[in-house]
């Protein structure tokens, strides 16, 4: 029996393995910076709550100093 057939479909068989895994490796590294670019949008989207109650929050602060200043401006 000729062992050169094993050794080939051996050798074929890692050849793939490593070529899947190298294919693995490339599209991770791919997914990984695409997440980098969309962290701030993620993050954002993902705070939108916070932002909305902060904005309303500073609103309402500035709405009520403005009317405390109006009414202190009557007080003279």
């Amino acid at each position: 029996m000729n062992p050169a057939p094993v050794v080939q479909t051996i050798s074929h068989q890692a050849r793939q393995r490593l070529v899947q895994l190298r294919n693995r490796f490339s599209t991770a590294e791919k997914a990984e910076k695409g997440k980098a670019g969309n962290v701030l949008r993620t993050s954002l989207v993902m705070h939108r709550p916070v932002w909305v109650t902060a904005g309303t929050g500073i609103y309402t602060s500035a709405a009520a100093a403005l009317i405390a200043m109006r009414c202190f401006r009557h007080l003279r």
